[in-house]
């Protein structure tokens, strides 16, 4: 798979800077952006993943199957993009000026972002490469105890859609305004892309 890497300044000035939309495959860098441009812009971050794992049943286990299976039906119930929307509702009651939506898994969350004149950013990197980083890294997550052709039938899943309330990043790919690669071994080298793009 080959990645494209753009950095169009004039999305970032053209659009609302106040609100960004963040996605990406697993272990592709999405928190350590987030860490970074808190630092910078001391906004607020909502992760939709927190949301999901804190409405999880006590009895089901934390596995992204079950955290998707609980966003779809809550997409069912509630309307396609209800977490950015419960994101939304929490930001304008914040004192905060800027929001950072983390884990954007479906597209009409990520045409919601857009629609608002937000950002939406996709950040990838090789499988391989994101494999080996959670196995090193201590995330803490329950779902990431798992082989590589676990974590890859995983994604797989992610990828595509089996209905229309449930994850689909591929079409959450083709919304993004821009695309990060992150493949560096070295946290420096992608905190200085991010730095290139909004910071100077």
């Amino acid at each position: 798979m080959e990645f494209d890497t753009f950095f169009p300044r004039g999305v970032i000035t053209d659009m609302n800077k106040e609100v960004i939309g963040l996605s990406g495959t697993n272990g592709a860098g999405k928190d350590t952006f987030a860490e970074y441009w808190l630092h910078y812009t001391h906004g607020l971050q909502v992760s939709l993943g927190d949301m999901l794992r804190s409405q999880l049943p006590i009895d089901k286990e934390p596995s992204r199957a079950n955290l998707a299976d609980l966003s779809a039906e809550l997409r069912s119930l509630y309307g396609l993009a209800v977490l950015v929307d419960i994101a939304l509702k929490q930001y304008d009651v914040s004192n905060y000026n800027s929001l950072l939506i983390n884990g954007i898994r479906h597209p009409s969350e990520a045409q919601r972002i857009k629609d608002i004149g937000g950002i939406m950013i996709w950040i990838d990197a090789p499988i391989e490469v994101r494999y080996n980083r959670i196995q090193q890294s201590n995330r803490g997550r329950f779902e990431d105890n798992v082989s590589f052709g676990q974590f890859q039938e995983q994604e797989m899943r992610e990828m595509s859609a089996n209905s229309e309330a449930s994850v689909n990043l591929t079409l959450v790919r083709r919304l993004a305004n821009i695309t990060l690669l992150n493949d560096s071994n070295k946290k420096e080298d992608f905190e200085r892309q991010i730095d290139e793009l909004f910071f100077r």
